[in-house]
């Protein structure tokens, strides 16, 4: 699946949930304690040269708990592939910690903080490597309704020495 077709489905999903009135849109009413999930597509571009130039896709998926307006924990995973070796795949398990910025004269946007911390599993031709990842992310949620939002957030993944950008889905 690329990366154009998962940005395709995102924008499909938060289209069919986006409300018809703006009048029944309070900020306030968004960010309230309770289960979050969010699926996300990202595009990753190694920035140091290592001997591991990589270009690639992932698609992960976090769920956890919003303890208050500010502070969410959670749990990601997901796959990710590099251009470069098609037949392998990472799949990090990560636990998540998601920080909003207590701003309310933003309307529906509202910047946060995300670091994501845990092991990485490769899983190849030749069997199973693994090793540990950090992520840590700046970004702006964009709230469609009470219980929906796009995230977009720019980041740096230790695993790969590089940059990624990602698109999200928040429900």
């Amino acid at each position: 699946m690329s990366f154009k077709t998962l940005l395709a489905a995102a924008l499909l999903l938060s289209g069919l949930s986006v409300k018809s009135s703006a009048e029944s849109f309070n900020p306030d009413s968004v960010m309230r304690r309770g289960y979050r999930g969010t699926v996300e597509a990202a595009y990753h571009l190694n920035i140091i040269s290592n001997g591991r130039d990589y270009t690639g896709q992932s698609f992960m998926t976090t769920h956890g708990y919003l303890f208050c307006p500010y502070a969410f924990l959670g749990f990601s995973t997901g796959y990710n592939r590099a251009d470069e070796e098609p037949s392998a795949v990472l799949v990090p398990m990560l636990l998540n910690l998601r920080l909003y910025a207590p701003i309310k004269r933003l309307g529906r946007f509202t910047p946060y903080a995300d670091l994501r911390y845990g092991p990485v599993y490769l899983l190849y031709d030749g069997g199973i490597g693994g090793d540990w990842m950090t992520h840590a992310a700046f970004g702006v949620r964009y709230a469609l309704g009470r219980k929906t939002a796009l995230s977009l957030s720019c980041g740096y993944e230790s695993y790969f020495e590089g940059l990624d950008m990602r698109l999200g889905f928040e429900f």
